[in-house]
């Protein structure tokens, strides 16, 4: 008999770290992201900016440095 495979853990904070991996952010720490959501970021724009600032630098961005150029541009705007 087969054995049932472990349900994939999925919830919000899961979505949006394994969402900013495909967009090219390494190092995304669960905590942060979870406070940020919570205190209003958008995770929908967090995602897109995080996608188009790794296609405009042609690499792998960190998170710390997604934080700082998002937080500047949501403060600039």
């Amino acid at each position: 008999m087969r054995k049932k495979p472990e349900p994939i853990r999925s919830d919000i904070v899961t979505d949006v770290s394994r969402m900013l991996d495909f967009a090219g952010v390494d190092g995304v720490q669960a905590r942060r992201l979870d406070s940020l959501m919570h205190s209003g970021i958008s995770a929908q724009g967090l995602v897109d900016f995080a996608a188009a600032m790794h296609r405009r630098m042609g690499c792998r961005i960190g998170f710390g440095e997604l934080l700082a150029e998002f937080t500047g541009a949501e403060m600039a705007a």
